[in-house]
Protein backbone atom coordinates (compact mmCIF):
# COMPACT_ATOMS: atom_id res chain seq x y z
CA UNK A 1 0.00 0.00 0.00
CA UNK A 2 1.46 3.34 -1.09
CA UNK A 3 1.77 6.21 1.33
CA UNK A 4 -1.17 8.59 1.51
CA UNK A 5 -1.13 12.37 1.99
CA UNK A 6 -1.09 13.40 5.65
CA UNK A 7 -4.03 15.71 6.50
CA UNK A 8 -1.79 17.60 8.95
CA UNK A 9 1.52 18.24 7.14
CA UNK A 10 0.21 17.66 3.57
CA UNK A 11 3.15 15.34 2.70
CA UNK A 12 2.87 11.87 1.20
CA UNK A 13 4.11 10.24 4.39
CA UNK A 14 0.99 8.68 5.89
CA UNK A 15 1.19 4.90 6.22
CA UNK A 16 -1.38 2.33 7.29
CA UNK A 17 -0.67 0.12 10.32
CA UNK A 18 -2.43 -3.23 10.03
CA UNK A 19 -1.85 -4.21 13.67
CA UNK A 20 -3.60 -1.15 15.14
CA UNK A 21 -5.83 -0.53 12.09
CA UNK A 22 -4.96 3.15 11.89
CA UNK A 23 -2.70 5.61 10.04
CA UNK A 24 0.48 7.35 11.19
CA UNK A 25 2.53 10.09 9.58
CA UNK A 26 6.14 9.03 9.06
CA UNK A 27 7.60 12.55 9.15
CA UNK A 28 9.58 13.13 12.33
CA UNK A 29 8.20 16.68 12.66
CA UNK A 30 4.56 15.48 12.42
CA UNK A 31 4.06 11.91 13.79
CA UNK A 32 0.27 12.46 13.99
CA UNK A 33 -2.02 9.42 14.24
CA UNK A 34 -5.33 9.10 12.40
CA UNK A 35 -8.23 6.66 12.48
CA UNK A 36 -9.54 4.68 9.48
CA UNK A 37 -11.38 7.78 8.21
CA UNK A 38 -8.26 10.01 8.35
CA UNK A 39 -9.53 11.90 11.41
CA UNK A 40 -6.86 12.73 14.00
CA UNK A 41 -7.00 10.57 17.11
CA UNK A 42 -7.61 12.37 20.40
CA UNK A 43 -4.80 12.15 22.99
CA UNK A 44 -6.73 9.68 25.18
CA UNK A 45 -6.89 7.23 22.26
CA UNK A 46 -3.11 7.12 21.91
CA UNK A 47 -0.96 4.81 24.03
CA UNK A 48 2.07 6.26 25.83
CA UNK A 49 5.31 6.55 23.84
CA UNK A 50 6.77 3.11 23.03
CA UNK A 51 3.60 1.28 24.13
CA UNK A 52 0.60 -0.29 22.41
CA UNK A 53 -3.07 -0.99 23.14
CA UNK A 54 -4.40 -4.54 23.10
CA UNK A 55 -7.92 -5.33 21.87
CA UNK A 56 -9.43 -4.23 25.21
CA UNK A 57 -7.45 -0.95 25.44
CA UNK A 58 -5.00 -2.31 28.02
CA UNK A 59 -1.57 -0.64 27.67
CA UNK A 60 1.51 -2.81 27.14
CA UNK A 61 5.03 -2.61 25.80
CA UNK A 62 6.67 -5.34 23.80
CA UNK A 63 10.32 -6.39 23.75
CA UNK A 64 11.67 -8.77 21.09
CA UNK A 65 14.93 -10.62 21.58
CA UNK A 66 16.35 -12.64 18.67
CA UNK A 67 18.67 -15.51 19.58
CA UNK A 68 20.40 -18.09 17.36
CA UNK A 69 17.63 -20.67 17.61
CA UNK A 70 14.67 -18.76 19.02
CA UNK A 71 12.81 -15.47 19.25
CA UNK A 72 11.64 -14.28 22.67
CA UNK A 73 8.69 -11.87 22.74
CA UNK A 74 7.97 -10.28 26.12
CA UNK A 75 4.83 -8.24 26.72
CA UNK A 76 4.68 -6.07 29.84
CA UNK A 77 1.16 -4.88 30.73
CA UNK A 78 0.47 -1.75 32.79
CA UNK A 79 -2.54 -1.66 35.11
CA UNK A 80 -4.84 1.33 35.29
CA UNK A 81 -4.48 3.47 38.41
CA UNK A 82 -6.49 1.95 41.27
CA UNK A 83 -7.00 -1.41 39.48
CA UNK A 84 -5.46 -4.81 40.11
CA UNK A 85 -6.57 -6.56 36.90
CA UNK A 86 -6.70 -5.82 33.18
CA UNK A 87 -9.83 -4.85 31.27
CA UNK A 88 -11.54 -7.72 29.47
CA UNK A 89 -14.07 -8.33 26.74
CA UNK A 90 -17.12 -7.56 28.88
CA UNK A 91 -17.72 -4.64 31.27
CA UNK A 92 -18.22 -5.21 34.98
CA UNK A 93 -21.67 -6.33 36.05
CA UNK A 94 -21.93 -4.05 39.07
CA UNK A 95 -20.50 -0.69 40.08
CA UNK A 96 -17.58 -0.58 42.54
CA UNK A 97 -19.97 0.19 45.40
CA UNK A 98 -21.81 -3.14 44.96
CA UNK A 99 -18.90 -5.28 43.74
CA UNK A 100 -17.00 -7.87 45.80
CA UNK A 101 -13.73 -6.76 44.16
CA UNK A 102 -13.95 -3.04 43.35
CA UNK A 103 -10.32 -2.88 42.17
CA UNK A 104 -10.91 -5.44 39.42
CA UNK A 105 -11.36 -3.93 35.96
CA UNK A 106 -13.57 -6.82 34.78
CA UNK A 107 -15.46 -9.83 36.15
CA UNK A 108 -14.31 -12.34 33.55
CA UNK A 109 -10.95 -14.08 33.34
CA UNK A 110 -8.06 -12.06 31.90
CA UNK A 111 -4.29 -12.37 31.87
CA UNK A 112 -3.21 -13.17 35.43
CA UNK A 113 -6.74 -13.51 36.84
CA UNK A 114 -9.51 -16.11 36.86
CA UNK A 115 -13.22 -15.39 36.61
CA UNK A 116 -14.84 -13.91 39.75
CA UNK A 117 -16.34 -16.63 41.96
CA UNK A 118 -19.64 -14.74 42.16
CA UNK A 119 -20.24 -14.97 38.40
CA UNK A 120 -22.59 -17.83 37.53
CA UNK A 121 -24.00 -19.05 34.23
CA UNK A 122 -27.77 -19.32 34.70
CA UNK A 123 -29.73 -21.61 32.34
CA UNK A 124 -33.50 -21.24 32.32
CA UNK A 125 -35.86 -24.21 31.82
CA UNK A 126 -36.98 -23.33 28.28
CA UNK A 127 -33.64 -22.02 26.97
CA UNK A 128 -32.40 -25.26 25.31
CA UNK A 129 -29.01 -25.05 27.02
CA UNK A 130 -28.31 -21.36 26.52
CA UNK A 131 -28.28 -18.92 29.40
CA UNK A 132 -26.86 -15.68 30.74
CA UNK A 133 -23.98 -14.70 33.03
CA UNK A 134 -25.06 -13.08 36.28
CA UNK A 135 -23.24 -11.68 39.32
CA UNK A 136 -24.64 -13.27 42.49
CA UNK A 137 -22.69 -11.12 44.97
CA UNK A 138 -24.84 -9.29 47.52
CA UNK A 139 -22.89 -6.87 49.68
CA UNK A 140 -25.56 -7.04 52.39
CA UNK A 141 -25.18 -10.85 52.73
CA UNK A 142 -21.37 -10.77 52.67
CA UNK A 143 -21.00 -11.17 56.44
CA UNK A 144 -23.32 -14.20 56.64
Amino acid sequence: MANETCPNCKRKSLRYRVYTEDWICGRESCKKEFDKNFKEKPAEEKPPEGCFFDEFKNVYKQDIQVLEDSIIVTKTYFLEKGRDTLKGKYPKFKSEEYCAYPKHACCNSTIGKTRCEYMKYIISENSFGTGIWKCLFDKYKKGE
